[in-house]
């Protein structure tokens, strides 16, 4: 059972579920009732948060909301425990398993198996919108598929209810793969928000690959704003051409242009393709060879207790990402840069990016010399950067950086555990050598393993180190780990840089334990 906690009140705890950037899901065993019920709980390094109240709020939000729910699509509510230091929700236990694992991810799907999920999950939304409920998080990993032939949609943690009288922190909320525009945008949203995100995931299942995906979060959200995905009748030509004409329909930026509810998009996936309706049979996943679904009382005289399989955790692109507003979230300033040249900078990004784009500029501030590296920073698609060093560059802009970068090898820096605050334009060749340094502590030794401190950092060892990070920060980490990367000696000073991204303690004893296990195992 690892580091699983044994029981939560009442409740035998048996495997983990799934972590998510707000809590962890456990599947546990009921006693009282003789029944499998899923408990899903804060993770306690938000409760030391300075935002301890904001999680709270949302904890207790995702449980009224799913409470208000009494549909076959969705999870049910069973109860509330826990004092005030230590919430959990009671939910119902869903023996099955998110699109994203039920499904074969990059194979195109008949469009007999697909129209049957849409079919289901807009009815879910039909009904939750009818309680003014938008959910934010359509995703692959909240549809779940069951071993009996049903759909479930979850996870109402990041949902908003239009009609409730405490407005939402949040400034940015979603999954990047599958937010609408207006949620990329930090618009608000309504029901037709929740309906663009299932086009998303109709255009993967039926063409093998995502609709908006880049390498970073920030890509994938220009691409929402700014692009339309490649033709699915192009991927797709044996599908019906009315097929295709309503997935482009609700994939339109704006949201006047898209059905103006779930039961309008509902008739007209039925219009395109007759003959399914609710009752048409779903696809069934693939049963593990080890699942279990006997209760411990159940198991024969003599037999040991069931092996229960841990549904494992979503894939980097399924993270939700949180982006709360704050005082702090005013026009980045930087000690050399005019306000003037930040301030058109900060509002081109935010066409690009939407407020993504804000908190990427204040981040390359802290860290960038010159104009040109903090563009650089901030813009990761080549053909983009270059239009926005076009935009916004000046001839002097570019002798400054190859000035600086000229200097810094005539005059090497000392050797010595040291890395510059700013972050590289766009390798390591062009580290800038600044007054400002950090010391880099040497990391202890992997557990296990015996690795030299000053050994030199290798792309496997990125991959390794960045995965670990990524399990604990959810997709912000991509860029952090790229500039750590970029500003470390060794090994050593990478894994310390890395360390740094990490602002609470239990979160960091999880990197730690979860690296030295890695390597390990490595």
């Amino acid at each position: 059972m690892g580091d699983l906690p044994a029981y939560e009140g009442r409740f035998h705890i048996e495997s983990l579920l799934g972590r998510g950037a707000m809590g962890v899901v456990y599947k546990a065993w009921d006693p009282a009732i003789n029944r499998y019920v899923a408990i899903k709980k804060v993770n306690q390094s938000l409760l030391e948060d300075q935002e301890r109240a904001a999680y709270l709020a949302r904890f207790r939000n995702e449980a009224r909301l799913c409470g208000l729910c009494d549909h076959p699509n969705i999870v049910t509510l069973h109860d509330v425990a826990g004092g005030e230091d230590d919430p959990c929700i009671i939910l119902q236990y869903v023996d099955g398993l998110g699109l994203n694992k039920a499904l074969p991810r990059g194979e195109k799907l008949p469009v007999s198996e697909v129209i049957p999920i849409a079919l289901q999950v807009l009815a879910a939304l039909d009904y939750a919108h009818g309680l003014g409920i938008v959910h934010r998080d359509v995703k692959p990993a909240n549809i779940i598929l069951t071993y009996q032939g049903r759909l479930k949609i979850t996870d109402f943690g990041v949902s908003y209810r239009a009609v409730m009288s405490e407005p939402d922190q949040a400034l940015l909320i979603g999954t990047p793969n599958y937010m609408s525009p207006e949620q990329c945008s930090g618009r608000p949203v309504d029901a037709r928000s929740d309906l663009f995100s299932l086009g998303s995931i109709l255009y993967e299942l039926l063409s093998g690959q995502k609709a908006f995906e880049g390498r970073e979060y920030t890509d994938t959200v220009f691409r929402i704003l700014n692009t339309d995905p490649e033709s699915l009748g192009t991927l797709r030509p044996d599908i019906p051409e009315a097929l295709v004409r309503t997935i482009e329909r609700i994939l339109a930026k704006n949201p006047d242009e898209r059905f103006s509810d779930a039961a309008e998009f509902a008739f007209a996936l039925r219009r395109a393709v007759p003959g399914f309706d609710l009752t048409s049979p779903l696809p069934v996943p693939h049963l593990p060879q080890q699942h279990a679904s006997q209760s411990p009382a159940e198991q024969p005289a003599g037999q040991s207790a069931p092996v229960v399989v841990s549904v494992p955790q979503d894939e980097e692109d399924d993270r939700t990402i949180i982006v709360m507003a704050d005082e702090e979230m005013g026009l980045p300033v930087h000690p050399s840069i005019s306000q003037d040249w930040l301030a058109e900078v900060d509002a081109y990004l935010q066409e690009l990016y939407g407020p993504l784009g804000r908190m990427e500029l204040r981040r390359a501030c802290e860290e960038a010399v010159t104009k040109k590296e903090l563009l650089a920073a901030v813009v990761q698609d080549s053909v983009v950067r270059e239009q926005v060093f076009t935009r916004f560059l000046t001839i002097d802009d570019a002798a400054e950086v190859d000035e600086e970068t000229h200097g810094a090898q005539k005059h090497p820096e000392p050797v010595a555990e040291a890395v510059p605050v700013a972050s590289p334009v766009t390798s390591a060749s062009k580290e800038k050598k600044v007054e400002n340094v950090a010391t880099i502590p040497t990391p202890p030794p992997v557990e296990g393993k015996e690795e030299p401190a000053s050994r030199s950092l290798t792309d496997a060892d990125i991959a390794a180190v960045g995965t670990v990070l990524t399990d604990v920060l959810g997709p912000v980490a991509q860029p952090l780990i790229r500039r750590a990367s970029l500003r470390a000696r060794d090994f050593a000073g990478f894994v310390s840089l890395c360390e740094t991204f990490i602002h609470h303690q239990g979160d960091l004893e999880r990197f730690r334990r979860a690296l030295a296990a890695s390597f390990r195992l490595s």
